[in-house]
């Protein structure tokens, strides 16, 4: 029978924690590495409502890119939504594995997805943990096969991602876009970097108005949203489990979740 702790060190193997942000929380971040796993449930965010799919559902561990727990607890007050979530997850005995900035930055993780979807190819990253090994590290920047005009680019995004709406810079009608840098989540710091490798878009999420403002001369730049960006991580992740753990001695149902837990809505 698996356990917790198989899950982590599987997907370890996938997104080493060498690859985390120094300051990032990834790992098991609660529940036992011996707990008993048959069925694991894959998300984005830990909500109340990811809580209650994981217990209708029979997982006994969810993996979710977002860490739960980020900040150092001073206190679990369980009339507040985050304690009242803590509170729950631990009677219900569920555990929760938090892989975030390790899987932007694994080879076939987060970013490489965000870049194969929108049809990016001869990438290299932005921001490489090694100059010399290209494929591993933040954000990914490369050329489209074809050139695209800058609405037909846009509408491109939307569909690969699922936008309802795209926020980004002014543009000329007959603007071409070839080189695009990608970086799921925030990516507003590596704007000087997409600029450096001559991208003619960005494609991120959390930009301010001061960002676009200072690179609109430089760059299209493309706030596809945090959610739309990231969201592919349940499959990237689904998939790596269901490679790692197929024998029948260690069969384990992986799940994706039914349930969206995008905070922001447009009307």
């Amino acid at each position: 029978m698996l356990r917790v702790g198989d899950i982590l060190s599987g997907l370890l193997e996938w997104a080493p924690a060498s690859l985390a942000w120094e300051r990032d929380n990834i790992g098991l971040l609660i529940g036992s590495a011996d707990r008993e796993v048959t069925r694991v449930l894959v998300c984005l965010d830990v909500t109340a409502e990811i809580l209650t799919e994981a217990v209708q559902r029979g997982a006994q561990c969810i993996v979710a890119h977002h860490p739960l727990i980020f900040h150092p607890l001073k206190s679990i007050q369980t009339d507040t939504t985050h304690g009242a979530l803590l509170a729950g997850l631990l009677r219900a005995n569920i555990s929760v594995i938090a892989m975030h900035t390790n899987a932007d930055a694994a080879r076939g993780g987060l970013n490489t997805g965000l870049a194969a979807l929108l049809g990016i190819r001869n990438g290299r990253r932005l921001d490489a943990i090694d100059e010399v090994e290209q494929e591993q590290g933040i954000g990914v920047v490369g050329d489209l096969a074809e050139a695209l005009h800058v609405r037909d680019f846009l509408s491109a995004v939307k569909k690969a991602l699922g936008c309802s709406v795209l926020r980004c810079t002014p543009f000329a009608e007959d603007r071409l876009i070839r080189r695009v840098a990608v970086c799921s989540g925030a990516g507003s710091s590596y704007v000087p970097a997409a600029v450096a490798t001559g991208a003619d878009a960005f494609v991120t999420a959390d930009l301010t108005h001061h960002t676009f403002l200072d690179f609109q001369s430089d760059i299209l730049l493309v706030d596809a949203g945090h959610y739309e960006t990231e969201r592919l991580f349940i499959s990237l992740c689904a998939e790596e489990l269901q490679r790692r753990f197929f024998e029948d001695t260690q069969k384990i149902d992986i799940l994706r979740t039914h349930t969206d837990t995008n905070p922001v809505w447009f009307t």
